[in-house]
């Protein structure tokens, strides 16, 4: 809205209506039985994702929570970048604690989000991905997973954090890791975060947007 503005576009002319989810589809299930705490990284292995940060949290989440593990799910942008990230794993010295998997299909993306106890966007909010709204947190969320986020104006501005199921961080290793820690090491917390995501999603089910997009469609088309 912010950027439309800038453009000369008139602030009572712009509705911004966030993205929606399936909550049929994506749905909280009993997960598979693991050992320890799972992150989830959900998307594609590329540059300017933040998984380098991500990566290196792991440092100071296992200060906190021995037993947490990233898993990260989602096509490479190519061999190179993941043969780096993987020597990044190494580096750490909890590569036994670091996955990667390959991409999974729509129809299991929610078994997938649903086998883990947070989920994670590592965007870094830079003048690329400041307004980003990743379609996933939507998912992540109905399937009433916590989410950790990097503080991105594009999901702030449409869910305000605890009482939607998020914890935001800043895009530092440290900070992030020991956000991660923290969750990880509070069950208690993660439940209740979880519920409150899945209650936010609810009011973003697809059926429900779109009846707010007739709504304004409508008032356009009565003048």
């Amino acid at each position: 809205k912010a950027h439309l503005i800038r453009q000369g576009v008139t602030h009572h002319k712009i509705e911004v209506i966030p993205t929606g989810v399936d909550t049929e589809m994506f749905t909280p299930e009993p997960p598979a039985a693991h050992e320890g705490v799972n992150v989830l990284h959900l998307g594609d292995i590329r540059a300017n994702s933040g998984l380098e940060m991500f990566i290196e949290s792991i440092l100071h989440a296992k200060e906190t929570c021995p037993e947490i593990t990233y898993t990260l799910v989602g096509y490479p942008s190519s061999a190179t970048f993941l043969a780096a990230l993987k020597t990044q794993a190494e580096a750490t010295g909890f590569s036994e604690s670091i996955i990667f998997n390959p991409a999974v299909s729509h129809e299991k993306t929610p078994n997938t989000i649903n086998n883990a106890d947070i989920c994670v966007i590592t965007l870094p909010p830079n003048s690329v991905n400041h307004s980003a709204f990743p379609l996933r947190i939507m998912e992540y969320m109905a399937c009433g997973i916590p989410v950790l986020s990097t503080p991105l104006n594009g999901v702030q501005n449409a869910f305000e954090g605890l009482s939607s199921g998020i914890v935001y961080a800043d895009y530092q290793a440290e900070v992030y890791g020991e956000a991660l820690g923290t969750l990880a090491a509070d069950p208690d917390l993660r439940e209740m975060l979880g519920q409150a995501s899945r209650s936010a999603a609810e009011l973003r089910d697809w059926r429900m947007v779109w009846k707010e997009v007739e709504g304004y469609l409508e008032g356009i088309l009565e003048g």
